[in-house]
């Protein structure tokens, strides 16, 4: 029973904001589980030890074919003469991933000032990646391997009010140590491969945590790296200070901005040492990171291939407007808010600055053929996000918001069908699933899965492996 609670607690902090239907009288003790290495290292036994790509290495005068899983660090080799071909391995342990993830060390994620070595000059099997956290599942996929790099410093400062007779002024410090050190992930189905297809990752969890919604994607990596990419997965800076070190926390939208700007950047002038193939970034997000990737796409068009959007936020004004109508608190409305700075979204003027800013199908719907092509997937029963966020924005890549062909619709439950595919444009799809709830990708069977009942599963499974393959091709 204990166990069943621990993976249950994973569960709960994977969501990141609260999102699963996680009857709220078990939350805090289930949240309580997941701050002691020892029941994250309960979470194990939803590991799978996946084959990787061939590796070899010299032993006994002889180049031979090596399981990493039961052999250490050191030189090893793609080609099997050992010849060519070489990268350095560095062995990553449970207990250290745990640390990483577990609240009281929520400092140490995705911040490399935190690093004790140097993980950019050796490749390493990243335990997250082998975690059956999906409602698609890993098991006939290669385990990626991962490196790492820091790609943003950024210098911090905090102000204060003055005291005493000077309370009409500021006092302006360092924020923690001054600046911010942020993290990119790299994954490849092996180390030395070339010619891959660039795509950057973008992590959900509000906007405000790192290891939850980060931890779920990243164990979704094999089935991209498996397709052909090489996957660039940027940290950035997070509102308030739930999660993240001190440095990179209470952040104002347009600083997160920047970072998923600056990253988009960083691949492009970079990815090609990982072995991307130069030409446009393919982009990937879920929740709050299908946000960010929407405001690269609609922002950067002519250097972003395609898109593919889990469960997006994309219009900040109609979902304000949805808030100003409404008799009762939203779910998702704290979130928001917090994005752009305000704690009563009631109060704020429709044509904000910051709404507009975050608003999208508005401006793909002007002229849609500037943008290139976007797919998504969305729960009809998401209660964080409304999924006619991604019909809006469906729509407006068919060049009307309000008289577009998709509809808030996942199929007609009486006659058993669970979900709905529609066009996004020439190119892009939108799958509706009627039962799916928020992070509806995310499962662990028998357990929790916001997909919904078994039919509803295997729709998401079927439409998650369908939109990979698009993506890919």
């Amino acid at each position: 029973m204990r166990i069943s609670l621990i993976v249950f607690a994973f569960m709960v902090v994977l969501s990141g904001c609260g999102s699963l239907s996680v009857n709220d009288e078990y939350k805090a003790t289930l949240k309580e589980l997941f701050v002691s290495s020892a029941s994250c290292a309960a979470t194990k036994l939803l590991h799978r030890e996946l084959p990787t790509a061939p590796v070899y290495r010299i032993e006994n005068g002889r180049c031979q074919l090596i399981n990493l899983h039961v052999k250490g660090d050191g030189r090893y080799y793609t080609d099997n003469t050992c010849q060519s071909d070489a990268f350095d391995y560095k062995r990553a342990h449970y207990e250290e991933f745990c640390k990483e993830l577990i609240t009281p060390h929520h400092d140490r994620l995705g911040n490399p000032a935190y690093w004790s070595d140097d993980p950019t000059a050796y490749w390493a099997l990243p335990p997250s990646a082998g975690l059956s956290l999906s409602t698609l599942k890993i098991d006939e996929n290669h385990y990626p391997f991962m490196t790492r790099a820091r790609y943003k410093s950024v210098a911090v400062r905090e102000k204060h009010p003055a005291s005493g007779e000077n309370t009409d002024k500021q006092i302006v410090t360092l924020q923690g140590l001054g600046t911010c050190d942020l993290e990119m992930r790299i994954y490849k189905r092996s180390p030395t491969e070339k010619s891959l297809k660039p795509l950057m990752v973008i992590h959900g969890g509000a906007w405000r945590f790192r290891g939850s919604a980060f931890a779920a994607f990243e164990s979704e990596i094999s089935h991209l790296t498996e397709r052909g990419f090489v996957v660039f997965a940027p940290f950035y800076r997070l509102i308030g200070q739930a999660d993240g070190n001190y440095e990179c926390n209470n952040a104002k939208w347009p600083e997160i901005v920047s970072d998923v700007n600056d990253a988009l950047d960083w691949v492009k002038q970079h990815g090609g040492d990982y072995g991307a193939q130069p030409g446009k970034t393919y982009l990937l997000g879920g929740s709050a990171g299908g946000h960010l990737a929407s405001w690269l796409t609609v922002n950067r068009p002519d250097e972003v291939m395609k898109s593919l959007l889990f469960y997006p936020p994309t219009d900040f004004r109609h979902y304000a407007e949805q808030v100003q109508k409404s008799h009762s608190t939203l779910k998702g409305e704290g979130h928001m808010g917090a994005y752009i700075g305000t704690d009563d979204i009631d109060k704020l003027s429709l044509d904000s600055p910051s709404l507009q800013a975050n608003s999208f199908p508005t401006t793909v719907a002007e002229s849609p053929e500037r943008f290139p092509p976007i797919a998504m997937i969305h729960g009809l029963s998401d209660q964080l996000v409304p999924s006619d966020q991604s019909v809006r924005l469906c729509n407006a890549l068919n060049g009307s918001i309000a008289q577009g062909l998709a509809k808030n619709k996942g199929g007609d439950a009486s006659q058993g069908k669970v979900s709905q595919r529609y066009q996004c444009g020439e190119q892009g799809m939108l799958y509706i699933i009627n039962e799916g709830d928020h992070a509806l990708d995310v499962c662990v069977e028998g357990i929790e899965c916001p997909a919904g009942g078994d039919q509803s599963q295997k729709a998401v499974a079927k439409a998650m492996r369908s939109l990979f393959d698009w993506l890919a091709h």
